[in-house]
């Protein structure tokens, strides 16, 4: 497809309209790249002028839980991720799309139901979960849909029984072993990977649901003599009537240069709940 790449290097592609005028073409590449100016910049987390005025917020936590939920291997910002913006509004990210490859298959591996796979790349949204009150947002907004996950895990028997004389036509055509791709496979029958598709949706709905720690801002920073460093921290989805929890935290030093000592930390901790 006929685009451009973007000012952080993201290849964007025009879907619609099918011709765009140069000066329409201008104007997006123009709006895309103001855009990640500020989503990239120091002050990006401001409520006002920050990246929040340029996209609109909701959309995309709503967009990253879906991805997430099912742990599209494609939506890492690598293949089939959709935006739309108009001149004067902001960009609202979606619809969702292309899901050959998740819920626990990956091309030519297989995948848990435990871990992070959005959030952990070089992109809007990972840049997004760097400011607290958009990650306070998604497991808010979590919380809201989980039970939606629960009933959607629910109906999968019934849809199954539904499409079962469709599926067993697919079954004798694409299953055969010399066509099945390395990780597709999680059964032998069709009910088998039905059953497959709800225990690990299952799982990665607990998995998803833990505490989570975040920083309590963005940045901060400190004096390089400093003995003692105090490191604001979140803990969502948790009732402080719990009691405490213990952090473990790992640090990040940056590179060395011979005879010059450390610098250059700009991550300098990464934190997990325990």
């Amino acid at each position: 497809d006929p685009g451009f790449r973007s000012s952080k290097g993201l290849l964007i592609g025009y879907k619609d309209p099918d011709e765009l005028s140069n000066r329409q073409k201008r104007e997006v590449k123009e709006a895309i790249d103001e855009f990640e100016r500020v989503l990239y910049g120091k002050r990006f987390a401001d409520p006002e002028r920050g990246y929040a005025s340029y996209i609109d917020v909701d959309t995309a936590v709503d967009w990253y839980l879906v991805q997430e939920f099912f742990r599209n291997q494609d939506s890492n910002f690598y293949s089939s991720v959709y935006f739309s913006w108009s001149p004067g509004e902001k960009i609202a990210m979606g619809p969702v799309w292309d899901f050959d490859l998740s819920a626990g298959t990956k091309w030519k591996y297989q995948t848990s139901p435990q871990g992070w796979h959005v959030r952990l790349g070089e992109h809007w949204i990972s840049r997004m979960f760097e400011d607290p009150a958009f990650a306070a947002l998604v497991k808010q907004r979590w919380a809201e849909l989980a039970p939606v996950a629960d009933r959607a895990i629910n109906q999968l028997p019934a849809a199954a029984e539904r499409i079962d004389a469709s599926a067993a036509a697919d079954w004798s055509v694409w299953r055969q072993e010399s066509q099945a791709v390395v990780g597709s496979v999680h059964g032998s029958t069709f009910g088998d990977e039905v059953d497959f598709l709800g225990k690990w949706l299952r799982q990665r709905r607990a998995w998803m649901s833990q505490t989570e720690v975040t920083f309590g801002r963005p940045s901060w920073n400190v004096t390089e003599r400093s003995q003692v460093v105090y490191v604001p921290v979140n803990l969502l989805g948790r009732d402080p009537a719990q009691g405490p929890v213990t952090v473990d935290y790992a640090l990040e030093l940056g590179h060395r240069d011979p005879g010059r000592g450390l610098h250059g930390a700009r991550r300098p901790a990464r934190l997990r709940a325990r």
